[in-house]
């Protein structure tokens, strides 16, 4: 499913619109976090 960015440019933009939702709501920098899948958006 991850790998799924890759191939669909839909699925990068609504998995960094969740991402940026989630920084929002829990006021934390998730992206610092999640450096495995935001290196490949």
């Amino acid at each position: 499913m991850l790998e799924d960015f890759q191939v669909d440019p839909k699925y990068a933009t609504l998995l960094n619109q969740i991402v940026t939702e989630l920084e929002t709501l829990t006021g934390k920098p998730l992206r610092k976090q999640m450096t495995w899948i935001m290196k490949k958006i």
